[in-house]
């Protein structure tokens, strides 16, 4: 028996061995995953190795990563709160717990929040007024160090 090229049968695929469905390298933009297939974004517990070109799966406490396999995106149920791609038990200062399951930013001036529109303390140079830090306190109202006061 002759042999003869066959088109790769997975797609996206690029170069394939032994069956012409298992794929060994993928077209550009795309990765190995699961061994014989060609993804161009990983499922969610896995990360794109750009050393291997492929997905590969992230270590705890990561439910998810991204870049490296302990680099967190999100964490275990139970495991915490995602912040600067590591797990941690309770969302840092400036920082609160979005449902999400990671740590987001308080709003500009805001040193303390509970979410992305309610202050409780303010940066230097920010006062207080309501739930929210500004910088300079509305009409009506004077600025006692750290809030915004009526006359």
């Amino acid at each position: 028996m002759g042999t003869y090229c066959r088109e790769c049968l997975q797609p996206n695929c690029a170069t394939c061995v032994t069956a012409h469905d298992n794929c060994l390298t993928c077209s550009s933009g795309y990765f190995l995953y699961g061994g014989n297939s060609c993804v161009d974004t990983c499922p969610d517990g896995l990360f794109y190795n750009t050393g291997s070109a492929t997905c590969e799966g992230c270590v705890d406490p990561c439910n998810t990563c991204d870049t490296a396999a302990d680099y967190c995106t999100s964490c275990n149920s139970g495991d915490g709160y995602a912040y600067n791609g590591v797990c941690v038990a309770n969302c840092p200062g400036d920082t609160y717990p979005e449902v999400t399951g990671i740590c987001e930013d308080c709003p500009t001036g805001c040193s303390l929040c509970s979410d992305s529109i309610t202050c409780s303390a303010c940066e230097s140079g920010y006062s207080l007024f309501g739930s929210t830090c500004t910088n300079s306190c509305p009409v009506g109202t004077i600025n006692n160090g750290t809030h915004c006061r009526s006359c």
